[in-house]
Parts: structure tokens; sequence; C-alpha cells
């Protein structure tokens, strides 16, 4: 028989009913207040269990080897189980605690591997790849820009190269015989040569990345147009090569000691024989050393270093390029030649090559077929710049 109960025996009538009912009530209350403080006991008995485990784990190796998590894989736990505010939540005198708020960011937190001789980091983090393809030099390319280029149909081209000798004069007198000029004429053939370049690359990469395909077409178009130029300066003219344009210029004899003397007196030559240069062809080492002339006070010629001049001489533009063989350059006026354009240069792909639709490969394949015809070799002067270089 419980208190409410002994109690109400001293009561008659309607108050002791009314009596017996509040003293049940407050005894079902005690009971659930007692049930209520077992269970946020055993709550509070978890928590603690699982702070602890939790500790004792980023405290321990991580099983594979990896060393202890620095400060920002212990979280500082320490420092919050021995905090005022979680003591008293231990003593159950709070009904929670207090947020707490990190001295780390999200960052840290999932990518922090400590001592970078260790491999102990928490998580790790998303890599950004870069986009292209980076580590090839392509160098400008300037040469094709100032000549002109002329469809080209077939595989070989001819044209008739002259040469004339004598000219109009003023008739002497009635009956005299007019001044007459003489035609020698040659025949000349060209031929269109092939310049290509070609790469193989998996199926299923070309297919993950998009950008693949371009990336690799362009490095091989440069590499093209790069040997097209080669060729078009220095080319051999045996074979299928091409001649190049230095190898065909006629050299000139010129006197002065300076390099820029030497071109403006070929240019002059070059006019007086009724050419029109307008194209000076030069090494880069050569163009530098005309670019840090100085005058007898040590000042720069043409511009200096914090505003180079442009690339003129005697209002001719300048074209540099290392294939031009350095100490010497050419002078040339490009209305007397022609790049005879078969094709341009052009990409292909192709999983048919060999055994490459069974391996799974592709063939990426950029080719140009083009010729050079000079119509007049003396409208192309080479010029000696050793001595001054």
């Amino acid at each position: 028989m419980n208190t409410a109960t002994i109690r109400t025996k001293n009561y008659q009538g309607a108050d002791g009913d009314a009596a017996a009912a509040l003293l049940t009530k407050a005894a079902q209350t005690i009971e659930a207040v007692a049930t209520e403080q077992k269970e946020m006991k055993a709550k509070h008995g978890e928590i603690l269990a699982r702070l602890q485990e939790t500790e004792q784990k980023l405290a321990r190796d991580d099983g594979y080897g990896a060393a202890a998590p620095t400060n920002a894989g212990r979280m500082q736990f320490k420092s919050i189980t021995e905090s005022e505010s979680f003591e008293h939540f231990r003593q159950r005198r709070m009904d929670r605690s207090e947020r707490y708020s990190l001295p780390l960011s999200i960052k840290a937190l999932l990518t922090d591997t400590g001592d970078p001789d260790t491999a102990n980091g928490l998580y790790p983090g998303r890599v950004e790849r870069l986009p292209g393809l980076h580590g090839y030099a392509m160098r400008p390319l300037r040469l094709l820009d100032v000549l002109t280029a002329v469809p080209q149909t077939t595989g070989t081209f001819e044209y008739v190269r002259i040469s004339a000798s004598g000219g109009a004069e003023v008739q002497d007198g009635e009956g005299d015989e007019k001044a007459p000029m003489r035609f020698d004429g040659e025949l000349v053939t060209g031929r269109v040569a092939t310049i290509a370049v070609h790469t193989t690359c998996s199926a299923q990469v070309l297919d993950d990345d998009t950008q693949l395909q371009a990336e690799l077409s362009r490095i091989l178009a440069h590499s093209v147009v790069a040997k097209i130029e080669q060729q078009l300066i220095v080319g051999s003219g045996t074979g299928l090569h091409i001649e190049g344009l230095h190898t065909a210029a006629t050299a000139i004899a010129t006197s002065p000691d300076s390099i820029v003397d030497r071109l403006g007196t070929a240019i002059v030559a070059m006019e007086t024989d009724g050419h029109s240069p307008n194209v000076i062809l030069l090494n880069p080492t050569d163009w530098f050393t005309v670019q840090t002339m100085k005058s007898a006070d040590a000042r720069y010629l043409f511009g200096n270093p914090a505003a180079p001049a442009a690339p003129t001489l005697w209002n001719r533009a300048i074209i540099t390029n290392p294939n031009v063989p350095a100490g010497t350059a050419v002078i040339g006026d490009t209305a007397q030649t022609e790049v005879r354009d078969r094709m341009q240069p052009t990409v292909f792909l192709s999983r048919d090559h060999l055994d490459y639709r069974t391996r799974n490969l592709v063939l990426i394949l950029v080719e140009a077929r083009l010729g050079l015809a000079i119509f007049n070799e003396s409208a192309f002067r080479r010029v000696d710049l050793g001595s001054l270089t």
C-alpha cells in the first residue's frame, strides 16, 4: 500500500476523495520523473562513451601504418571535454551543452595531411584539371602572312622565267634602225611538296576528353606550318623539296660596317634594278644585334628595352625566323613569288590505319601540300652579315 493510500484513511466524505485523487496524481508524477532521470542517465553515459571512443580512435594509428592525425585530425577534443560547460552537461546540471566552434576550416578538416612526409590525410580533396595541353612551345609563324598564296589544282606547275637585254632608245634619225630588245626564256617546272605529321591516340581517351582532339590537332598543325616555313626559307630544291628563298636568292656584295647600312645598300641596289623589296628575313639573333646598337654615349639607337622598336628597317617589314642562317639576311620583293596552295593544313582522323580498329586506336594526321614559284631570282638578294654579328 502506497503513501497516498494510507493518508486517505484520515479523510471522510467528498474532501477525502479529492485529497486521495491529488495524492495519486502526485505519486504518478514522481514515478515519471524517476523514469526520465534513469533514461537521461543512460543517454549521458552513451554520449560520454561515444566521445571517448572517438577520441581514442583519432589518437591511435589508423590501422594502415599511417601516423596519428595532427591538430586538425584530433580536432582539439581535449579543449572541449575540459570546458566548464561540458562539465555541467556531464554532471546533468544542463540538458544540453553549448555549441563549440573549432578553429579549423572545412577544407582543413577534409584535406589536412599534417607532416608532408607522412600519409595521414583524412579525406582526399578534389583536384582541378587545368584546360588544354601544356609544355609544347609554339613560336609565332609570320612568313606566310607576307607571301601571296594561289590555289593549285595539280601536283606540278610550270612557268616561264625570262631574261632580257637591250631596251628602248631614241632613234638616231629617219631611216636608222630602232633599238632592239632580246629575250631569253627558261621553262621552270615546280613540284608540290607534301608536308605532314601524325600521332596515335586511344579512341576511348578521345571520347572521354572532348578537348583533346582539338588540342592535338592544333599542335600538329603548328608543326606542319613550321616545317612549311623552313622549306620556304632554306629548302634545298632537290627531289621533292621546295627551293627556299634563301637558297634561290642571289648574293649581293655590300661594304658598310653596319648591319643597318648593309641592308640599306642592298635595298638601294635592288631598287636600281627595278625591284620593289618589301620584306627582310633575319635570324632572331641578328635582329637582336640591331635592337641593341648604341650611340657613342651608350644610348640605344632603335628604341630601348622598355619600348623596343617595331620590327622594321628602312620602312621594310622584318620577319625573324630561326631557319634563316645567322649572319645572313634575305631582302625580297614578294610580288615576284607565289605559294602554290594545293591543300592547306588539313586534319584527318582514321581508325582504319593498320589494325587500329581492332585495337581501338585513332590516327590523327595533319597534312599540307604546296609549292613555291620564284618568278625572278634577282628579286631576292642574300646579304652577308657575318663579320658584323
